[in-house]
């Protein structure tokens, strides 16, 4: 056990968004398995899981993997009003929640969809739009996913930037991102039943904006 995790900080020291990369794509495999299970459902839907990991993969480890590095170089996050490690801890967690948040919360919405529609061709109920299937997310389900980003992550980027430093807090990221994966998936397929798995969900939102679109 020494050994592999020996090995493991070697790749992190040497390759750490490729290591990230691969830690956080089988985390979220995981994550959309548990939610599929919760859900009741009889058998694995692999389209599902698939992209959730290629937005795991391509948008979520990059963009924090970036943003972490960026915000231990970037000057106001040094200011003499947050130069305590514990103000620094909570002014970057603010930041990744509130405005990080928003954008990788809205792109997972927006890449979740249109793989989905455009790459899986499944259809949407109500025959809406891909555009329309988009806005009902972004508008029903986004503010939903920032509260519970607030609760959840909101303790956890604090504790993770108080303690441990740059290259490892992507490992404690995608751990957390276990539990956080999982509710995302629930929420992304909340409306899909187990007899219409070829259904993209418009949740109530979309609905409405489907019913006018026509």
């Amino acid at each position: 056990m020494a050994k592999i995790l020996q090995w493991y900080m070697g790749r992190m020291a040497k390759q750490p968004l490729l290591t990230n990369v691969c830690t956080a794509v089988p985390l979220m495999v995981f994550g959309d398995t548990l939610a599929q299970r919760i859900e009741g459902r009889r058998q694995q839907d692999t389209e599902r899981t698939l992209t959730m990991a290629c937005y795991s993969g391509l948008v979520f480890t990059p963009f924090f993997f970036s943003m972490y590095r960026w915000m231990d170089r970037t000057p106001v996050f040094k200011h003499r009003w947050v130069a305590t490690p514990a103000r620094s801890a909570l002014a970057k967690s603010l930041f990744s929640v509130g405005v990080a948040g928003i954008v990788v919360n809205t792109a997972f919405l927006a890449l979740a969809t249109t793989i989905e529609m455009k790459v899986f061709r499944k259809r949407a109920r109500e025959d809406a739009t891909l555009p329309t299937v988009v806005a009902g997310k972004l508008h029903g389900e986004l503010p939903r996913i920032m509260l519970g980003s607030l609760t959840f992550w909101g303790p956890v980027n604090f504790l993770n930037f108080r303690y441990f430093t740059t290259p490892y807090r992507l490992i404690v990221t995608s751990v957390a991102a276990c539990v956080w994966n999982c509710f995302l998936s629930l929420v992304q397929h909340e409306y899909v039943s187990d007899d219409e798995p070829s259904n993209v969900p418009l949740g109530p939102a979309g609905v409405s904006l489907a019913e006018k679109e026509r």
